[in-house]
């Protein structure tokens, strides 16, 4: 099992927030999509109305006054873990930095949405996790991983 150590804190929360940006890529931009009331862009017209609550609800604002009530030492945590992250996507990540289980999974995210993966169309043409066929529309899994990064730029 990987670890991170760093003679402080900060030090830590920033490196993690390096590999975050490797090996989380998928599930942090999924879920910043769904938090900002975008994820209509992955999920398409069914995602409407939940993207429309998280604006009516104020979802991004109520975080960001969360994040200004945090003690000193826990804002400064978050801010070292998101400048790790924000330093690595910066850094030019190219999906061939991207482990193979990473750029694995997001395929099979992909392929739940229909979309069909270049050399992967056996998982591609089964039921999506909504438990019903989409059309297929082909892609590369380097293009997919490089979409993935190219939402942080």
């Amino acid at each position: 099992m990987p670890h991170i150590q760093a003679p402080r804190d900060e030090e830590a929360l920033y490196g993690l927030g390096w590999v975050t940006a490797e090996d989380r890529l998928l599930q942090v931009t999924l879920s910043a999509l769904n938090f900002e009331g975008r994820a209509v862009e992955v999920y398409g017209a069914s995602s409407v109305a939940v993207d429309r609550r998280k604006c009516i609800f104020g979802t991004r604002r109520q975080a960001q006054a969360a994040t200004e009530a945090l003690d000193p030492q826990s804002r400064t945590l978050l801010e070292a873990d998101c400048q790790g992250f924000n330093d690595r996507m910066a850094s030019g990540l190219q999906a061939s930095d991207v482990e193979p289980e990473v750029q694995d999974a997001i395929a099979a995210c992909a392929a739940s949405l229909g979309l069909v993966i270049d050399g992967d169309e056996e998982r591609s043409s089964q039921p999506s996790s909504y438990g019903r066929e989409w059309p297929g529309r082909r892609v590369e899994k380097d293009r997919l991983v490089s979409a993935a990064i190219g939402v942080w730029r």
